[in-house]
């Protein structure tokens, strides 16, 4: 599908096309009333491993919650889980809006 080939433009370092790829995806999909959740799991991913690229914290953990909004626990091994929850937590800590340390600190 689409999302695939959006992956391999990040892959390829061609971030410019892949972000469009993404855009357009996007809108096709929400267009669309009966989506699979899967389809939304793998857009939201491909969209955080373009932020995560990209160094934008805050939109990298925006796309990590959608990730996980419609991904079973049960698709993701513990060591996933594990990384990513590591990955969230070091894009709180590093992203200018995400939230402030008095709200982590709560």
């Amino acid at each position: 599908m689409d999302i695939a080939q959006a992956d391999k433009k990040l892959a390829l370092g061609q971030h410019h096309d892949c972000i469009e790829k993404l855009n357009d995806i996007r809108m096709r999909v929400e267009q669309i009333s009966d989506v699979d959740a899967k389809v939304f799991s793998n857009l939201a991913s491909v969209y955080g491993l373009y932020y995560k690229r990209k160094d934008d914290h805050e939109n990298y953990f925006k796309s990590c919650l959608q990730f996980l909004a419609y991904t079973p626990s049960s698709d993701m091994s513990v060591q996933e889980k594990k990384e990513l929850s590591i990955k969230m937590g070091m894009s709180i800590l590093l992203g200018k809006n995400v939230f402030n340390i008095t709200e982590l600190l709560e």
